[in-house]
């Protein structure tokens, strides 16, 4: 059991995390390059980055990778829309999976601009606790947490994952 203020990860544990993350996601493809990777808000786009990295190097193509605003009031781009509508496969990107609140804005958002053949959710962490029908595909640690603790996924000045730390709120 890990107290508040521990690492739940450390930058290996991560790395590797999101490399599984990266792989399951590739096998999902098979083989279509036709992908747009949106990561959401700041450290999901983090995540997306390193994800897309990954996916690009393994099929061989230029996968592109778009942050994605959801906790704002106008969250795309006008450049955002037009990718968005001209990819068949999309995958949302989060560091943190909780209620489910900011995933289900984001994949509002997507089908309002786009119908992708294929929309797929991966995090990092997933909590549990979910108010909303959103279950992501692919997932690099499940854990189980209290209502008043906190994870975050910490990243280094160069935006590399460090840790994912619990706190108490």
């Amino acid at each position: 059991m890990v107290s508040a203020g521990e690492p739940i990860m450390q930058s290996g544990q991560l790395a590797r995390a999101i490399k599984r993350l990266s792989m399951q996601v590739i096998e999902d493809l098979k083989g279509n390059q036709d992908v747009l990777v949106l990561g959401l808000n700041s450290r999901g786009f983090h995540v997306a980055q390193i994800i897309t990295h990954h996916v690009s190097a393994s099929l061989n193509a230029a996968i592109p990778c778009l942050p994605m605003e959801v906790n704002v009031e106008k969250p795309t781009s006008e450049e955002w829309k037009r990718q968005l509508g001209h990819h068949s496969a999309i995958l949302l990107v989060d560091d943190v999976l909780f209620s489910g609140s900011t995933m289900m804005k984001a994949v509002r958002t997507v089908l309002d601009h786009s119908n992708p053949s294929k929309l797929r959710i991966a995090v990092v962490i997933d909590r549990g606790h979910r108010n909303y029908p959103v279950q992501p595909d692919f997932v690099g640690l499940v854990s189980p947490t209290k209502f008043q603790e906190h994870v975050e996924v910490l990243f280094d000045i160069n935006n590399h994952p460090e840790s994912v730390v619990l706190t108490g709120r």
